[in-house]
């Protein structure tokens, strides 16, 4: 009976011991989406301070990291399966008429998108284009515009 007890008290001690033990080094595996990143940190160890490295993808903006449906901004001691999460890039064009007047003009538009400038009307005159500062603008490219109406005097001749 005293060696049974003898097993029972190490068995014990083993389950305890072994329940006590603390995991000591961790993964984080990364879901890019599509984006890009260097020097990503895959393993740390406990209480180990880890920056998220903020990825870059053309066109969009970084939302941040998530794991499931929770945004992950402070890395704790687990395990992590992290995903980027994105939202393409919103530009702007500002207008100024200059006396004149246009219908539908895009005012927002998303990375990538066509768009076309439409031709502004002003009576008595025509239209010479868009610019922006000193620039013609024909072409709308991925950045935010702030587009100036430019005009000729219509020459008029009486019969």
């Amino acid at each position: 009976m005293k060696k049974y007890l003898i097993i029972l008290i190490f068995i014990c001690l083993f389950v305890f011991v072994g329940c006590s033990q603390t995991q000591n080094s961790y993964t984080i595996s990364y879901d890019l989406n599509g984006g890009e990143a260097s020097n990503l940190v895959t393993n740390f160890e406990a209480g180990t301070k880890v920056e998220l490295i903020v990825p870059e993808k053309e066109g969009y903006d970084f939302l941040g990291w998530y794991q499931g449906n929770n945004k992950i901004e402070v890395i704790e001691d687990q395990n992590y399966t992290l995903v980027a999460n994105w939202k393409i890039k919103t530009y702007t064009i500002t207008y100024d008429l200059d006396g004149g007047s246009c219908d539908d003009l895009i005012e927002k538009f998303e990375h990538g998108q066509s768009v076309n400038l439409k031709t502004p009307t002003k009576e008595g005159h025509i239209f010479s284009g868009w610019y922006q500062g000193e620039e013609k603008i024909e072409v709308i490219n991925n950045q935010n515009y702030t587009l100036v109406a430019k005009w000729e005097v219509e020459n008029v001749t009486k019969a």
